[in-house]
């Protein structure tokens, strides 16, 4: 479920609305419902107090009754929460309407809560689109809760995904990213400059679709790419929680039913999803190139996978592989252009390389070129990509630290505050460039490492942790070596030609992902460039 808060304005006005018209005596009696189911909740709330003997979780300030804290968060939630959390301590209840939210931002704890007592903190929490529809009963790695069918489905996934397979598509990761750095310095040429996201959302989706697929788009206008990006967009937009508002507001459940909203969803999947991916991985099956779904029906038998859980988990890796590596590129891109000091010594870096070897560094030769993993570790820090990721829900009840918590409740932890922990972390506010000289490891291997040496929190916990990071990792080092070796990042010019420096201090909260507030930058070809 991606974390994007309920519009409540428009919840009123359509209430309005139906109330001026024919379905005016309906939404009388959805409200007379709602309230008592309402009251009900909070009944049950009030007699499902902490055991004798445990510690209160503190609850944030500035719950209102129903609403809770949604109204209380502000356009970006993660920076109001992490604000929360300084003042009620790293672990802390908020109310999103009636569903309690325990949010977590010491690592210690999360690892704790996650990862050793991560047979019971697994769990999804239920979402009518993601539950109901999208995951056919239950398939696919993201959104099922944990279960036979689900184990066996991310062990394939972990598989397939492991660096050992993905590095087969070194040569495909490689041409991408030579051709996405083309586009951008091309497209600089002909604007003056150019907005990174979509560019490198395009990119990532390639990427994805080659390696899983074994095809790619030839161009953001390509129907192709066009059919699948819609696709997969229209898809994260209904697993949003903007689109599942009676989970939060019961009184709104009524709306639900009167706009036929569980028949767009299910039409949407058996119309629209369904047939595009069973079509794609048909020709993948029947083509001549190498790729993941290929890998996935392999092993079929041996991983108990049926269709359906073959083509839930390629729309989870597609959708997953494109929008988070595309922001993170993006915050680096807007980054750096702040500190022209910081690309200098990374071209110098580079170029070291070049004139000792004859080509750009690649994924293998990663350890020859520090500097750049560790600008691009900090950039991640400094400002994360995903601040909550994908919730979690006790499945039962659990003890942590003399703290309570039941069943049913949502989990979610801060990655925004723990990449800011001043603790951990000295002077987060500030870009370190140099802050991960002294370990450079892969993120693939930091995130499975001990709690005391993970570097950072990014791609998640236990048994819900990012089952494709190395095929991020790859493709976003590939994509800063050829912008640092073939490209300088500068800010735009204003219209009396100074230049003026991207947004730093907000950020644009995209439901799943934080995106830079402004993307607008100038990439142009370096004059010096060696390859």
């Amino acid at each position: 479920m991606s974390f994007q808060i309920p519009d409540i304005s428009t919840v009123t006005a359509t209430v309005t609305q139906l109330q001026q018209h024919q379905y005016a005596p309906v939404v009388s009696i959805a409200a007379a419902a709602g309230l008592a189911a309402f009251a009900f909740a909070t009944a049950v709330r009030s007699n499902n107090k902490t055991p004798k003997g445990y510690k209160e979780i503190p609850v944030a300030d500035g719950r209102i009754p129903y609403f809770g804290h949604l109204l209380s968060l502000g356009e970006v939630p993660a920076f109001k929460i992490t604000e929360m959390q300084k003042k009620h301590g790293p672990i802390m209840k908020i109310y999103m309407g009636v569903q309690e939210w325990v949010m977590i931002s010491d690592p210690l704890i999360a690892h704790e809560i996650f990862m050793t007592k991560g047979s019971v903190t697994s769990g999804r929490p239920y979402q009518l689109y993601t539950h109901e529809h999208y995951s056919i009963h239950q398939r696919g790695v993201a959104f099922p809760n944990p279960g036979k069918q689900w184990k066996k489905t991310r062990t394939a996934a972990l598989d397939i995904l492991a660096p050992k397979n993905v590095d087969k598509f070194a040569p495909i990761l490689e041409f991408e990213s030579d051709f996405i750095v083309k586009h951008l310095l091309s497209a600089t040429l002909a604007n003056g400059s150019v907005e990174v996201i979509k560019p490198f959302q395009a990119a990532a989706m390639n990427v994805v679709l080659t390696t899983a697929l074994g095809k790619r788009a030839t161009s953001l206008q390509d129907p192709l790419f066009k059919k699948i990006i819609h696709t997969v967009d229209t898809g994260m937009k209904l697993a949003g929680a903007a689109e599942d508002m009676s989970t939060f507001l019961p009184i709104v459940a009524i709306l639900d039913v009167i706009f036929r909203k569980e028949r767009r969803m299910r039409e949407f999947i058996t119309t629209k999803r369904n047939p595009l991916f069973r079509g794609l991985i048909k020709e993948a099956l029947e083509g001549d190139v190498d790729c993941l779904v290929k890998s996935l029906y392999e092993c079929k038998e041996e991983y108990d996978l049926d269709d359906d859980a073959i083509l839930v988990t390629i729309n989870d890796i597609i959708a997953a592989g494109a929008d988070t590596i595309a922001v993170s590129l993006s915050w680096a891109m807007v980054i750096l252009c702040h500190h022209p000091e910081v690309q200098q010594q990374l071209r110098d870096e580079i170029d070291a390389f070049i004139k000792v070897h004859g080509h750009v560094p690649t994924f293998k030769d990663r350890d020859e070129v520090p500097f750049l993993i560790s600008v691009q570790k900090e950039c991640m820090r400094y400002r994360p990509t995903t601040p909550f990721g994908l919730l979690h829900e006790a499945t039962e009840d659990l003890e942590c630290r003399g703290y309570f918590i039941p069943k049913g409740t949502v989990l979610g932890s801060n990655m925004y505050a723990m990449h800011w922990d001043p603790e951990v972390y000295p002077e987060p506010e500030k870009f370190v460039a140099d802050r991960f000289m002294d370990n450079t490891k892969t993120m693939f291997a930091s995130a499975n490492t001990r709690i005391e040496n993970r570097d950072h929190y990014n791609f998640g916990w236990g048994r819900r942790i990012c089952p494709g990071i190395h095929l991020a990792e790859v493709q976003m080092f590939n994509v800063m070596v050829r912008i640092i070796a073939k490209s300088v990042i500068l800010p735009i010019l204003g219209a009396d030609g100074e230049p003026i420096l991207p947004d730093l201090n907000g950020a644009r909260d995209a439901g799943l992902v934080l995106q830079p507030l402004t993307d607008n930058v100038r990439i142009i070809e370096r004059t010096d460039a060696l390859v």
